[in-house]
């Protein structure tokens, strides 16, 4: 997923979205993938209008790899790599708090997508077109790229 870096290991890119949920639960439903609406006979078997979860939708996607997925919750710690729990996070939470607090959101939860980067090849996005997006219950602000190595 990530080009060869020649200082420390592999070069990471993902596409991060900040947000501010009102409770996990409409986080988790927002997140959630709904299979059996998704696969079901009357969305034509995946093929159909129906997007796999809320914010598939939000995005303007009806699909995405999950593999590429990370989300959770950020804690309330005054230090950014103790406050995101995630993969690589102690190399992209500073810039993540850094970029929400520009765009004036007080994160409660985080959207994570890898950006397949293959070797000599081109990026391939599960979101082509990443967009901040609001409802009743929340505000999901998109951030933009972040670059990171893993520390191997």
């Amino acid at each position: 997923m990530g080009a060869q870096s020649a200082q420390t290991g592999k070069t990471w890119l993902s596409q991060f979205w900040a947000g501010h949920f009102a409770s996990d639960a409409a986080f988790e439903a927002f997140v959630k993938e709904n299979h059996e609406a998704y696969y079901s006979d009357a969305n034509d078997e995946g093929d159909g209008p129906l997007p796999l979860s809320q914010f598939a939708g939000s995005q303007g996607e009806r699909w995405y790899d999950h593999d590429f997925m990370e989300v959770g919750k950020v804690g309330t710690s005054a230090v950014p790599t103790k406050a995101i729990c995630a993969s690589y996070s102690e190399q992209w939470a500073e810039e993540f708090v850094r970029r929400a607090a520009a765009a004036a959101i007080t994160p409660t939860h985080f959207i994570m997508v890898g950006v397949d980067c293959p070797t000599g090849g081109p990026k391939y996005r599960q979101f082509s077109h990443p967009a901040s997006f609001t409802g009743p219950d929340f505000a999901l602000i998109y951030l933009g790229e972040i670059e990171y190595e893993d520390d191997q």
